[in-house]
């Protein structure tokens, strides 16, 4: 339609200690704490040490997080 403004989100999701395979599977994620905003890196190494500290951050929220379903 013109002149409508529609702003989609995404997330990414990171399933820990898991080892199944869940392709053209659908899950339902829910959303427990926010981690950080989006960020460019510049490079590869630099990512993967981001993403190790955000699961370590994760796994915190969610060892302190109340049930959900």
């Amino acid at each position: 339609m013109p002149g409508l403004k529609v702003h989609l989100s995404e997330i990414d999701v990171h399933l820990f200690d898991i080892d199944v395979d869940l392709y053209a599977r659908h899950l339902r994620v829910a959303l427990v704490d926010f981690i950080r905003p989006e960020q460019k890196f510049a490079g590869l190494e630099e990512l993967t040490a981001q993403i190790a500290t955000d699961a370590v951050k994760a796994r915190k929220i969610l060892a302190t997080a109340r049930s959900f379903p």
